[in-house]
């Protein structure tokens, strides 16, 4: 008797695994300022053709990276090829406030393709000037002081408690405009909080007595 044999291939197709590993460029023992988030989000996309922007597609689904995940992810099993064509991977950032971002070439480590993305911190910084101005022609009366002082402060509270910004400054001058008080490098959050500044002339006897003032002026925003 004639005896038939079946032979089977089944297809299995390829597949890969992908990791996703953060670094944080930034200063550790301040923890950026207290500006670096808890968690980052992060996606997979994937193309069949990078020539252009528009062909890469998500993967459905976020990921979430924080200390919890020691700031890294595995994508596994992702299919190698989609229509007979190859398929291309690579990770976006929803990017935090203060930080910058770049996505590093797919490197094997330990065996596993990997990206590594590294935020870099970028805070905003503003410069305060303050100039003193007398409205007493040119001290007719001769009441003014020899000098006086501006004290920087700052709020994290919407204005409702300042605090001080390092020691007063001291202005003098001969004119009715003096010298300026310049703070530099000033950060606009910290803790992830909207920071307010303002100067305040310190109070001294004979302008007290003899003037009004304007102050404390408020920095406007932006500086």
């Amino acid at each position: 008797d004639d005896k038939t044999l079946t032979v089977t291939n089944t297809h299995i197709p390829a597949k890969e695994n992908l990791k996703v590993v953060k670094v944080w460029s930034g200063n550790d023992e301040t923890n950026d300022d207290g500006n670096r988030p808890k968690s980052v989000k992060v996606k997979l996309q994937k193309s069949i053709d990078t020539s252009k922007e528009e062909n890469w597609k998500d993967v459905p689904g976020e990921v979430v990276l924080n200390a919890d995940s020691s700031w890294s992810y595995i994508w596994k099993d992702l299919p190698s090829y989609e229509s007979g064509k190859k398929l291309s991977y690579r990770v976006k950032e929803t990017v935090p406030s203060h930080y910058t971002v770049s996505y590093g070439e797919v490197q094997e480590i330990d065996k596993v393709p990997t990206i590594t993305v590294t935020n870099t911190y970028k805070p905003t910084k503003i410069k305060v000037e303050a100039t003193k101005y007398w409205n007493d022609e040119n001290n007719k009366d001769e009441k003014r002081p020899e000098s006086i002082q501006f004290q920087l402060e700052k709020s994290s509270d919407a204005k409702k408690t300042w605090e001080k910004v390092g020691d007063p400054q001291t202005l003098k001058g001969t004119g009715n405009t003096w010298e300026k008080a310049i703070w530099s490098d000033l950060l606009t959050y910290e803790n992830s909080k909207k920071i307010y500044y303002r100067v305040v002339e310190l109070e001294d006897e004979s302008v007290k007595n003899n003037y009004s003032t304007n102050s404390p002026q408020e920095v406007p925003e932006g500086g």
